[in-house]
């Protein structure tokens, strides 16, 4: 482990390695006891200015008030530590008290449930609800059990953020990319998972965690939970995810408590449930840093069996959760690569896997166009490939019935998701966000021969650390407008482009693509990787009308 010139302790290919070194003295002055505590804390305290503190930071400050007056420390900030540890107690006492009525309301149905990450850990291991904060409570339904259990929701008056609840039933694709969905209600949340973690989502993921789940109580409420080995490997794999936000602090607290508080935790279950579901260099890494910066009572075989039991793909796989699609053209196809191999399990250890993976990943019907778009994916897209041996040619084309027709508009925030191609985030009342570096749409262009006009309207978000942002516009292969998002200037959207003549002549389908060249989204600068790059609100498709300029507000191209 070496010091990085920001403060961070960087373990190569290392989720953990995102936590700086402040974070690792407040663990320690939280979770260690005696001289160690207070060492650490002496270190930490210079450190502190509660106004500038992260949310993150400030949700284990319960544990370091209770560690600091079981040890003796006086501090003039020991009413503020208790302050904002009654603050947690009270906020997750609303949380319990939503919770109990959906546990009751799910078990009048006979809707089988597991309470995951911090309510099942208060449940099994803390005395006091206020040591570990709860933004949410999250409860994992089995899938073929989830209408039953929104139908549940649904009664309680708690709905689907940003969703109707009919798309999320009807969704499947949203449902086979993501473990579950927020359901909100007078500022509480609850999150359904029909997965359990997003890094397993395969037919049987899940199998297991039901099988050996255990009973707990949640404030006299008897509800089920995860196996303490399922419970730590939960936990780091719900850390290691791009996504992972508060996780990113609290995961080493959640994982001290379970490998303290469970008697029989079995560390060959750790190992075995860890290489099942191919995250053994996650659990590796997490382990190492419980052991070198906790002190906690882990065998030093374990640590050793994982690392020897991952595989090249996983430790790259890591290294590019925790750092971004930023560190070459491969990334992306690795982790495509591991996802489709999670969540196809019937077929991973087959040879013939790795064609089914192109065509899935590049979405085309046949190996050998699927090659030649993985190449052009992997050279980083250059345009004259492109031109030369196309991509837009070869997608699969969903039903033209229900693709939109030339004169009408296409509203991203809604929830038909026919055109959708691939690369759109999930809906929301703004419109849709790019992922990745592009993002495609189909237009039933049947019959049409004469030149057409797109109107976008959408903007890109930008920060100071990246303040522009490259986006092209590609028509069945040609690239059609490019635009440039700068800071303190007008934003280059709407806009109106051409979409000549000969690029739709004897051709069923438009395809429209956008293309962002290095997509940065404020919220990654500073934390997490975060793919989401442009934001598009509407498309309207219409004949060109005769001595309208179809080239506007700053939109060029060569097609």
């Amino acid at each position: 482990m070496t010091k990085q010139s920001d403060g961070r302790y960087r373990r190569p290919r290392a989720f953990a390695g995102k936590i700086s070194r402040a974070n690792i003295l407040l663990l320690r002055a939280s979770l260690l006891d005696g001289d160690a505590a207070i060492a650490a804390y002496r270190e930490w305290r210079p450190m502190l200015d509660l106004d500038t503190l992260g949310y993150g930071e400030h949700r284990l400050l319960p544990l370091l008030q209770r560690n600091l007056t079981r040890l003796g420390i006086d501090d003039p900030l020991m009413d503020r530590f208790r302050g904002i540890r009654r603050f947690f107690w009270v906020r997750n006492l609303k949380a319990v008290s939503l919770a109990r009525d959906v546990f009751v309301a799910l078990d009048r149905c006979g809707v089988p449930f597991i309470v995951l990450k911090g309510a099942a850990i208060i449940a099994c291991y803390l005395d006091d609800r206020s040591l570990r904060p709860m933004d949410d409570i999250d409860i994992l339904v089995p899938e073929e059990r989830l209408v039953d259990a929104i139908g549940v929701f649904t009664e309680l008056n708690l709905r689907p953020r940003n969703l109707s609840t009919r798309d999320l039933i009807e969704d499947r694709h949203l449902r086979s990319s993501l473990p579950g969905w927020a359901f909100v209600a007078s500022n509480q949340s609850i999150d359904l998972h029909w997965k359990a973690m997003h890094l397993d989502r395969g037919p049987h993921a899940d199998d297991n965690f039901w099988e050996a789940r255990r009973e707990a109580s949640l404030d006299g409420m008897k509800i089920s939970v995860l196996a303490p080995p399922d419970q730590l490997l939960h936990t780091f794999a719900h850390a290691a995810q791009p996504s992972a936000a508060m996780a990113t602090h609290q995961w080493p607290a959640d994982a001290a408590i379970i490998i303290r508080g469970a008697r029989d935790l079995c560390f060959d279950r750790v190992i075995a449930e860890a290489g099942r579901r191919r995250l053994s260099a996650l659990a590796a890494e997490g382990l190492a840093l419980l052991t070198d910066e906790l002190n906690l009572p882990i065998p030093e075989k374990v640590v050793s069996r994982l690392r020897a039991a991952s595989s090249w793909v996983e430790r790259r796989e890591m290294h590019l959760l925790a750092e971004g699609s930023t560190l070459g053209h491969m990334a992306p196809l690795i982790i495509a690569l591991q996802d489709f191999r999670r969540n196809r399990a019937n077929i991973v250890n087959s040879i013939y896997a790795f064609p089914e993976f192109l065509k899935a990943w590049t979405g085309v019907a046949h190996p050998g166009p699927a090659f030649l778009v993985a190449l052009q994916a992997v050279l980083g897209w250059p345009s004259w490939l492109r031109q030369m041996l196309g991509r837009d040619r070869y997608r699969v084309v969903p039903a033209l019935d229900r693709l939109p027709k030339v004169g009408g508009t296409l509203d991203l925030a809604g929830a038909d998701e026919t055109s959708l191609i691939d690369g759109w985030s999930i809906p929301e009342p703004g419109g849709r966000w790019t992922l990745g570096h592009e993002a495609t749409v189909a237009w039933d262009i049947r019959g049409e021969e004469e030149d057409l006009t797109i109107r976008v309207n959408g903007f890109a978000p930008l920060h100071e650390k990246a303040p522009f942002q490259d986006v092209e516009l590609w028509a069945n292969d040609r690239r059609v407008a490019s635009w440039r998002f700068q800071m303190d200037t007008a934003s280059p959207l709407p806009a109106r482009v051409l979409i000549p003549r000969k690029l739709i002549r004897n051709r069923q389908v438009l395809m429209l693509t956008f293309r962002i060249r290095h997509p940065v989204y404020p919220a990654a600068i500073d934390m997490s990787p975060d793919p989401r790059a442009l934001n598009v609100r509407k498309l309207e498709l219409n004949k060109r009308r005769i001595g309208r300029v179809s080239q506007s507000t700053n939109a060029s191209g060569d097609p």
